[in-house]
Protein backbone atom coordinates (compact mmCIF):
# COMPACT_ATOMS: atom_id res chain seq x y z
CA UNK A 1 0.00 0.00 0.00
CA UNK A 2 0.98 3.24 -0.53
CA UNK A 3 0.41 6.95 0.25
CA UNK A 4 0.20 10.43 -1.43
CA UNK A 5 2.07 12.85 0.62
CA UNK A 6 2.67 16.97 0.89
CA UNK A 7 5.14 16.17 -1.53
CA UNK A 8 3.72 14.39 -4.27
CA UNK A 9 3.76 16.36 -7.65
CA UNK A 10 6.42 16.76 -10.61
CA UNK A 11 9.36 14.33 -10.25
CA UNK A 12 8.32 13.08 -7.31
CA UNK A 13 4.68 12.70 -8.74
CA UNK A 14 5.16 8.47 -7.42
CA UNK A 15 3.34 7.48 -4.49
CA UNK A 16 5.19 6.91 -0.89
CA UNK A 17 5.44 4.06 0.21
CA UNK A 18 3.20 3.69 3.49
CA UNK A 19 6.47 2.76 5.37
CA UNK A 20 8.52 5.55 4.64
CA UNK A 21 5.17 8.36 5.34
CA UNK A 22 4.78 6.69 8.85
CA UNK A 23 8.51 7.27 9.13
CA UNK A 24 8.11 10.72 7.87
CA UNK A 25 5.24 11.27 9.58
CA UNK A 26 5.44 13.69 12.89
CA UNK A 27 1.70 13.48 13.90
CA UNK A 28 1.87 11.65 16.92
CA UNK A 29 4.51 14.30 18.11
CA UNK A 30 3.04 17.48 16.92
CA UNK A 31 -0.57 17.01 17.59
CA UNK A 32 -0.05 18.43 21.06
CA UNK A 33 0.66 21.66 19.13
CA UNK A 34 -3.18 21.86 17.26
CA UNK A 35 -4.63 25.01 18.89
CA UNK A 36 -1.18 26.96 18.34
CA UNK A 37 -1.20 25.94 14.65
CA UNK A 38 -4.77 27.21 14.53
CA UNK A 39 -3.93 30.32 16.72
CA UNK A 40 -1.03 31.49 14.42
CA UNK A 41 -3.14 30.78 10.94
CA UNK A 42 -5.92 32.69 12.44
CA UNK A 43 -2.81 35.85 12.72
CA UNK A 44 -1.34 35.09 9.40
CA UNK A 45 -4.46 35.50 7.68
CA UNK A 46 -5.49 38.70 9.04
CA UNK A 47 -1.81 39.53 7.72
CA UNK A 48 -2.72 38.60 4.66
CA UNK A 49 -5.94 40.08 4.53
CA UNK A 50 -4.52 42.97 5.30
CA UNK A 51 -1.76 42.88 2.45
CA UNK A 52 -4.73 42.36 -0.07
CA UNK A 53 -4.01 38.80 -0.73
CA UNK A 54 -6.98 37.66 0.64
CA UNK A 55 -10.73 39.47 0.17
CA UNK A 56 -12.65 40.44 3.22
CA UNK A 57 -15.21 37.46 1.90
CA UNK A 58 -12.28 34.79 2.04
CA UNK A 59 -10.74 35.59 5.07
CA UNK A 60 -13.99 35.75 6.77
CA UNK A 61 -14.56 32.17 5.21
CA UNK A 62 -10.86 31.26 6.84
CA UNK A 63 -11.17 32.87 10.05
CA UNK A 64 -14.78 30.78 10.36
CA UNK A 65 -13.68 27.74 9.11
CA UNK A 66 -10.55 28.03 11.66
CA UNK A 67 -13.03 28.97 14.53
CA UNK A 68 -14.52 25.31 13.55
CA UNK A 69 -11.16 23.76 13.55
CA UNK A 70 -10.45 25.11 17.12
CA UNK A 71 -13.85 23.61 18.68
CA UNK A 72 -13.73 20.05 17.03
CA UNK A 73 -9.90 20.01 18.34
CA UNK A 74 -10.89 21.22 21.45
CA UNK A 75 -13.98 18.80 21.95
CA UNK A 76 -12.09 15.70 20.80
CA UNK A 77 -13.99 15.66 17.33
CA UNK A 78 -11.27 16.49 15.25
CA UNK A 79 -10.95 13.31 13.48
CA UNK A 80 -6.87 12.68 11.54
CA UNK A 81 -6.36 10.90 8.39
CA UNK A 82 -3.54 9.17 7.36
CA UNK A 83 -2.81 11.62 4.62
CA UNK A 84 -2.02 13.83 7.63
CA UNK A 85 2.03 14.05 8.12
CA UNK A 86 1.87 17.01 10.62
CA UNK A 87 -0.41 19.11 12.63
CA UNK A 88 -0.14 21.70 9.79
CA UNK A 89 -1.11 19.57 7.19
CA UNK A 90 -4.08 18.27 8.95
CA UNK A 91 -5.43 22.01 9.71
CA UNK A 92 -5.15 22.89 6.31
CA UNK A 93 -6.85 19.48 5.07
CA UNK A 94 -9.64 19.77 7.02
CA UNK A 95 -9.87 23.52 6.67
CA UNK A 96 -10.20 22.80 2.41
CA UNK A 97 -12.68 20.37 3.50
CA UNK A 98 -15.01 22.84 5.09
CA UNK A 99 -14.67 25.90 3.30
CA UNK A 100 -12.83 24.57 -0.37
CA UNK A 101 -10.27 26.02 -2.39
CA UNK A 102 -9.90 29.29 -0.57
CA UNK A 103 -8.73 27.00 2.51
CA UNK A 104 -5.40 26.89 0.27
CA UNK A 105 -4.72 30.67 0.54
CA UNK A 106 -4.09 30.30 3.64
CA UNK A 107 -0.30 28.87 2.63
CA UNK A 108 0.13 31.54 0.81
CA UNK A 109 3.88 33.78 1.94
CA UNK A 110 4.41 31.18 4.75
CA UNK A 111 5.95 27.34 5.02
CA UNK A 112 6.00 24.66 7.42
CA UNK A 113 9.38 25.87 8.80
CA UNK A 114 8.01 28.98 10.01
CA UNK A 115 4.83 27.35 11.05
CA UNK A 116 6.19 24.94 13.14
CA UNK A 117 8.57 27.12 14.88
CA UNK A 118 5.50 29.25 15.16
CA UNK A 119 3.64 26.88 16.55
CA UNK A 120 6.40 25.61 19.57
CA UNK A 121 7.04 29.42 20.56
CA UNK A 122 3.72 29.38 21.23
CA UNK A 123 3.05 26.04 22.70
CA UNK A 124 6.36 27.21 25.17
CA UNK A 125 4.75 30.46 25.96
CA UNK A 126 1.57 29.18 27.36
CA UNK A 127 2.89 25.75 28.83
CA UNK A 128 5.73 28.54 30.82
CA UNK A 129 2.81 30.17 31.74
CA UNK A 130 1.07 27.39 33.21
CA UNK A 131 3.54 26.20 35.21
CA UNK A 132 4.42 29.42 36.60
CA UNK A 133 0.72 29.55 37.89
CA UNK A 134 1.02 25.94 39.46
CA UNK A 135 4.23 27.25 41.02
CA UNK A 136 2.75 30.16 42.43
CA UNK A 137 -0.01 27.94 43.82
CA UNK A 138 2.14 26.18 45.45
CA UNK A 139 4.37 29.36 46.98
CA UNK A 140 0.63 30.15 48.73
CA UNK A 141 0.48 26.60 50.40
CA UNK A 142 3.94 27.24 52.01
CA UNK A 143 3.30 30.58 52.47
CA UNK A 144 0.38 28.93 54.80
CA UNK A 145 3.07 26.80 56.41
CA UNK A 146 5.15 29.57 57.30
CA UNK A 147 2.34 31.54 58.69
CA UNK A 148 1.28 28.51 60.85
CA UNK A 149 4.54 27.28 61.81
CA UNK A 150 5.45 30.85 63.04
CA UNK A 151 6.72 30.19 66.79
CA UNK A 152 8.00 26.53 65.90
CA UNK A 153 12.25 26.13 66.41
CA UNK A 154 14.43 23.52 65.09
CA UNK A 155 17.97 22.98 64.64
CA UNK A 156 19.49 24.29 61.06
CA UNK A 157 21.48 21.67 59.02
CA UNK A 158 24.87 22.50 57.13
CA UNK A 159 26.93 19.45 55.72
CA UNK A 160 24.22 17.31 56.93
CA UNK A 161 25.15 18.30 61.10
CA UNK A 162 23.09 20.66 63.53
CA UNK A 163 24.08 23.78 63.14
CA UNK A 164 22.31 27.13 64.88
CA UNK A 165 18.42 27.13 65.62
CA UNK A 166 16.29 28.56 62.87
CA UNK A 167 12.18 29.27 62.94
CA UNK A 168 10.68 26.59 60.63
CA UNK A 169 8.87 29.57 59.01
CA UNK A 170 11.92 31.23 57.95
CA UNK A 171 13.00 27.28 56.56
CA UNK A 172 9.61 27.22 54.41
CA UNK A 173 10.22 30.54 53.13
CA UNK A 174 13.34 29.94 52.11
CA UNK A 175 11.54 27.62 49.69
CA UNK A 176 8.79 30.30 48.42
CA UNK A 177 11.60 32.67 47.71
CA UNK A 178 13.78 29.84 45.83
CA UNK A 179 10.50 29.30 43.90
CA UNK A 180 9.83 32.65 43.39
CA UNK A 181 13.11 33.11 41.21
CA UNK A 182 12.34 30.05 39.42
CA UNK A 183 9.14 31.95 38.56
CA UNK A 184 11.44 34.67 37.28
CA UNK A 185 13.13 32.38 35.22
CA UNK A 186 9.82 31.25 33.30
CA UNK A 187 8.95 34.53 32.73
CA UNK A 188 12.31 35.61 31.20
CA UNK A 189 11.76 32.20 29.14
CA UNK A 190 8.22 32.56 28.19
CA UNK A 191 9.65 36.26 26.72
CA UNK A 192 12.55 34.62 24.50
CA UNK A 193 10.05 32.35 23.36
CA UNK A 194 7.90 35.56 22.24
CA UNK A 195 9.55 36.13 18.81
CA UNK A 196 6.82 35.77 15.65
CA UNK A 197 8.56 33.76 13.07
CA UNK A 198 5.72 33.81 10.55
CA UNK A 199 6.42 35.19 6.73
CA UNK A 200 10.30 34.02 7.37
CA UNK A 201 9.05 30.73 4.89
CA UNK A 202 12.29 28.31 4.59
CA UNK A 203 14.87 30.47 5.60
CA UNK A 204 14.43 33.88 4.23
CA UNK A 205 11.84 36.92 4.24
CA UNK A 206 9.58 36.80 1.36
CA UNK A 207 9.11 39.59 -0.78
CA UNK A 208 5.94 40.75 -0.59
CA UNK A 209 3.63 43.29 0.01
CA UNK A 210 3.58 41.86 4.19
CA UNK A 211 6.99 43.63 4.26
CA UNK A 212 5.13 46.63 3.53
CA UNK A 213 2.66 46.78 6.44
CA UNK A 214 3.40 46.34 10.13
CA UNK A 215 4.08 42.67 9.85
CA UNK A 216 7.76 43.24 9.55
CA UNK A 217 7.84 44.85 13.18
CA UNK A 218 5.95 41.62 14.75
CA UNK A 219 8.10 39.30 12.40
CA UNK A 220 11.86 38.69 13.44
CA UNK A 221 13.71 36.81 11.13
CA UNK A 222 16.53 35.10 12.78
CA UNK A 223 13.27 33.74 15.29
CA UNK A 224 12.97 30.95 12.57
CA UNK A 225 16.20 28.95 12.96
CA UNK A 226 16.77 30.05 16.41
CA UNK A 227 17.05 27.45 19.24
CA UNK A 228 18.91 29.17 22.14
CA UNK A 229 15.86 29.84 24.13
CA UNK A 230 14.90 26.59 23.92
CA UNK A 231 18.11 26.13 25.65
CA UNK A 232 17.69 28.65 28.30
CA UNK A 233 13.85 26.93 28.70
CA UNK A 234 15.44 23.36 29.46
CA UNK A 235 18.06 25.09 31.93
CA UNK A 236 15.09 26.58 34.00
CA UNK A 237 13.33 23.14 34.08
CA UNK A 238 16.10 21.95 35.34
CA UNK A 239 16.64 24.30 38.44
CA UNK A 240 12.94 24.20 39.05
CA UNK A 241 13.15 19.94 39.54
CA UNK A 242 15.95 20.72 41.73
CA UNK A 243 14.29 23.45 43.91
CA UNK A 244 11.52 20.56 44.67
CA UNK A 245 14.05 18.36 44.96
CA UNK A 246 15.97 20.04 47.64
CA UNK A 247 13.08 21.08 49.50
CA UNK A 248 11.91 17.40 49.69
CA UNK A 249 15.51 16.16 50.57
CA UNK A 250 15.63 18.47 53.63
CA UNK A 251 12.08 17.58 54.83
CA UNK A 252 13.14 13.61 54.17
CA UNK A 253 16.74 14.32 56.05
CA UNK A 254 14.82 16.06 59.26
CA UNK A 255 12.18 13.00 59.37
CA UNK A 256 15.08 10.74 59.56
CA UNK A 257 17.06 12.63 62.16
CA UNK A 258 14.14 13.24 64.45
Amino acid sequence: MKEKTLWSGGRLDANLDLDMAQLNSSLTIDKRLAQEDVRGSLAWAAAIHQAGILNVAEFEQIQLGLQTIAAELSSGSFVFQPSDEDIHTAVERRLTELIGPTGGKLHTGRSRNDQVATDFRLWISTAAATLSNELQKLQAVILERAESDMNIILPGYTHFQQAQPILLSHWWLSHFWALDRDRERLGEAASRANRCPLGCGAWQERPSRLIANNWQKRSVFPAQSSTAWTLYLIVTLFVTFFTGRRCLECISAGLLRH
